[in-house]
């Protein structure tokens, strides 16, 4: 199985990678391996060396096997980016990675970091107790983590500093905060991928000499070039990366290159680098360091190629003597970052000294990715006791770097190097030591080079599988949440929705109902007082004549204000039918679901503005006082009816002369039928006098059944008072609508909410399932790549 690199990523170097047949059996491609050149470079067939270690033949399909191993990580470290930027683009953009926390459980059990770095079997068997803690915890929520208790996680661990040493509590941080801190793990996972990617296409080998300072960094450089390259002091000397190389590689001149950007140099251009006499190269170091970042050392090494480790005749070697940790803060942050580029770190410690906590975390860092790290103790000659420092060192070194501890043999070395560079003789530790660095940087270059890529890969992959799982799982638990909880809102929902219906029409019936009542009622009761208006006339008392007009005017006033009054009393009651009225709305809304509560209204506030139009404006006048149309015409019909009477039997003639007769008999003279008439006017008069009361009350209440009739006053009171009771209905039953209509909202938005969280959670299940998928198979795939160099069966048949 071949795997291409990652389609978004490919270059030319990969291009020529994946034009590698990998299908082609490793012996047929031995066969045809031809020389070209000193040095193999990835996509092009391999030049025999002259090797002092192995047959040549056996040393061609070893590079190609290692030209095969190379494009086949290259095109998974392309693989691994894209996952990774899925990841981060997953995160950034559709959905947050979720963290996965440690429950208490297996805070009971922790996990060291170092544990990870083994075979793909201890990584799985740590991973399933990490989930099953998590399915078997009773809480919810996930339980915080301490430093004691560490993530299986390795590359995409958040591991916050405070200071040098003291971890943050992540768990105390928002989940904004903790999306912000995975999504610089991703940055920096990728961007560790691609310095891989540059690394693995880089056929030379980079070998960092680093430690604390004043650790003999410098002298062990020298001393494996067997010469005084770098200066060395018993002081701190070095304050710049210095990368020695072969001078073959600069057309055999031996020279400093002074680099200002390191990522614009090149060899070929000098005008990226200041050409410096190597004489010179110590006042560099000492005076020069701020100007540089970092100085090209050229140099020969003029031992056969079977001694020296640049000229070796296989792969070109830097060796690159580095800063001492904590010098500065900068130069320690560079050296960090560095070390992700280095192929082979040799870690100086002094035998006095042992590891600091600078030194310990630094291979820490360094065994993120590299399982073998050299550890070099100088000045060993110094110790007395030998044998406890060795197992002090021993005891320090299985702790921080298992894989070192357990082949200690090769990777440990105790050693004085001042004493080797000027010896003809090299001592036998020493002797060890460079054959061990030899053998591992130039016979051994899977192990070395490619071995540091795939424990990269295979916890990148890791850590992606177990943030796959864990987000997996809280996806079949958000789906389980979002269904339970939408068929448990269902009855609630279609009872709201149904009731909603039912209680806006409920509402509408009461409105109308108390409205007709108040309608009738009213109107009833204001017809009624206008066609009583003399009844409740009596209550003013008469005091004759000369009073007739202040007797009129409070007979006006006493019937307007009851016509007025009976207006209040039709107020008053429809007041009390507006509040049984808003009772019985409000009982309507007292339902479960109904989280806002009924609006407050002010029954006391209704009626309360005088209404100008309930004011009946009469004016009396003197006409009001007499009725005289009235009593002539009661006169004229009274005595029209005894004429005719009399007329009729005795006839008209024969009563005329009757009057006359009477009149005369009684000694009246024509003359005297004036005070007749005197007489029968003041009766006339009297008579009118005496029914004066009557009249002003009656021509009084007619005067005002006018007004009511032209003014429309009884309809106009009923609509107004039906008006204020209905607007105030109205109100409570509008409340009653918003209430319920709101209740309805909030239950659609939760059910929306739901319904989203279902289908993401959906969504979320098969993209992680997909992405778990693809890891396994990555992981397959980079487990199939074997790191360890092992002698070609067929060797003797090529």
């Amino acid at each position: 199985m071949s795997y291409l690199p990652y389609s978004s990523k490919s270059n030319s170097t990969s291009s020529g990678l994946a034009a590698l047949d990998l299908e082609q059996p490793t012996a047929s491609r031995a066969t045809s391996i031809r020389p070209q050149s000193r040095t193999l470079h990835l996509g092009q067939t391999p030049t025999p060396p002259t090797s002092p270690f192995t047959n040549p033949l056996d040393q061609y399909a070893q590079q190609q096997i290692y030209a095969d191993k190379s494009t086949r990580l290259l095109g998974l470290i392309r693989n691994a980016q894209g996952l990774v930027e899925e990841l981060q683009c997953t995160n950034q953009n559709r959905r947050t990675i979720q963290y996965p926390w440690l429950t208490a459980e297996s805070q009971k059990r922790p996990i060291r970091r170092n544990q990870t770095y083994r075979e793909d079997s201890e990584v799985k068997t740590m991973a399933v107790p990490l989930r099953r803690a998590r399915s078997n915890s009773s809480s919810d929520m996930p339980s915080l983590i301490t430093d004691k208790a560490e993530l299986a996680l390795n590359v995409l661990k958040l591991d916050v500093k405070i200071g040098t040493q003291t971890s943050l509590d992540v768990s105390k941080l928002e989940e904004s905060s903790i999306s912000k801190l995975l999504d610089d793990r991703f940055s920096h996972a990728l961007t560790h991928l691609n310095k891989l990617f540059a690394r693995i296409s880089d056929t030379s080998s980079k070998m960092l000499v680093t430690g604390d300072l004043n650790a003999g960094k410098s002298t062990l450089v020298n001393a494996l070039l067997k010469r005084e390259v770098v200066p060395a002091d018993q002081q701190p000397c070095t304050s710049l990366f210095c990368e020695v190389l072969d001078a073959e590689m600069n057309s055999g001149v031996e020279e400093v290159h002074g680099i200002v950007d390191a990522s614009k140099y090149d060899k070929n251009d000098p005008s990226t680098y200041t050409k410096i006499d190597l004489r010179h190269l110590e006042n560099t170091v000492l005076d020069d360091y701020e100007v540089y970042t970092m100085l090209k050392v050229y140099c020969t090494d003029r031992r056969e190629a079977k001694e020296s480790l640049l000229h070796n005749g296989i792969v070109d070697i830097a060796l690159i003597d580095s800063p001492g940790l904590n010098r500065d803060s900068i130069k320690t942050t560079a050296l960090f970052a560095r070390q992700e580029e280095i192929d082979v770190v040799v870690f100086v410690v002094g035998a006095e000294n042992h590891f600091t906590l600078s030194g310990e975390e630094f291979l820490r860092s360094a065994g993120r990715e590299k399982e073998y790290i050299f550890i070099v103790v100088n000045r060993f000659d110094n110790i007395r006791d030998k044998a406890r420092c060795r197992r002090q060192i021993l005891e320090q070194i299985k702790e921080i770097s298992p894989r070192t501890y357990e082949d200690a043999d090769d990777f440990v070395h105790f050693v004085s190097a001042s004493n080797c560079l000027n010896s003809e003789e090299t001592p036998e530790e020493f002797a060890q030591l460079e054959q061990s660095l030899r053998s591992f940087a130039l016979e051994k270059r899977a192990k070395s080079k490619l071995a540091p890529a795939k424990l990269y890969l295979k916890n990148i992959f890791s850590d992606i599988s177990i943030l796959s799982s864990y987000n997996q799982q809280r996806a079949d638990k958000d789906l389980a949440e979002a269904t339970k909880s939408l068929e448990e809102n269902k009855p609630a929902y279609e009872e709201i929705v149904g009731r909603s219906q039912r209680i806006i029409e409920d509402a509408d019936r009461i409105l109308e109902d108390i409205c007709s009542y108040i309608d009738l009622h009213s109107r009833s009761k204001l017809n009624n007082a206008i066609e009583t208006l003399e009844e409740f006339s009596s209550v003013v008392e008469w005091k004759g004549l000369l009073y007739v007009w202040q007797f009129a005017q409070q007979v006006k006033n006493t019937m307007v204000n009851f016509v007025e009054n009976r207006v209040v009393e039709c107020e008053i009651k429809a007041k009390e039918r507006t509040s049984v009225g808003l009772q019985r709305l409000d009982k309507l809304g007292s339902n479960k679901h109904l989280d806002q509560p009924q609006s407050d209204i002010d029954i006391d506030s209704l009626f309360f503005v005088p209404s100008p139009t309930k004011k009946l404006d009469i004016q009396v006048e003197i006409s009001d006082l007499i009725d005289l149309k009235e009593k002539f015409n009661m006169m004229t019909l009274s005595l029209g009816s005894a004429g005719m009477i009399l007329g009729k039997y005795i006839g008209y003639q024969k009563m005329f002369s009757s009057f006359l007769d009477m009149g005369n008999s009684v000694g009246l003279q024509p003359k005297r039928w004036g005070w007749l008439s005197v007489i029968v006017g003041a009766g006339a008069v009297y008579f009118i006098i005496s029914d004066m009361r009557y009249v002003v009350e009656r021509k009084i209440a007619n005067k005002i059944r006018d007004s009511v009739r032209k003014t429309n006053y009884v309809h106009s009171q009923v609509q107004r008072i039906t008006k204020e009771s209905r607007n105030i209905l109205r109100m409570s039953s509008w409340d009653l609508q918003t209430r319920f209509q709101n209740a309805v909202k909030v239950q659609e938005e939760q059910r929306q909410q739901q319904t989203n969280k279902q289908k993401a959670a959906i969504e979320a299940k098969e993209y992680f399932k997909s992405l778990s998928s693809k890891v396994a198979s990555y992981t397959d795939a980079v487990n199939a790549i074997d790191t360890e160099e092992r002698k070609i069966a067929a060797s003797c048949d090529l």
